[in-house]
């Protein structure tokens, strides 16, 4: 869990060249590997909501491409939801 405190600290100073270097380094697809491999774990879902809150409203063009595109948090959220109805 503090890796992720580390990388919402890291995201929320608005630094572009550390942002652009967690895009590079694939942070965001592996934030969401763990979001959705451990879904009944509600300390790391508050940790990585907080992070993508700071992400969407501020952030830097390559940090949301790394998460809506590279991490495909679209389709993992439909995927989920679906996984979840049946």
């Amino acid at each position: 869990m503090s890796i992720l405190e580390l990388i919402g600290i890291l995201v929320a100073l608005e630094n572009p060249v550390v942002q652009e270097r967690l895009a590079a380094m694939r942070v965001m697809t592996a934030v969401l590997d763990i979001f959705f491999k451990y879904e009944w774990h509600n300390f790391l879902h508050n940790l990585v909501k907080n992070l993508f809150e700071v992400i969407i409203t501020g952030g830097s063009r390559a940090i949301k491409e790394a998460i809506f595109i590279d991490g495909k948090i679209l389709t993992r959220i439909i995927d989920a939801h679906r996984a979840n109805d049946e």
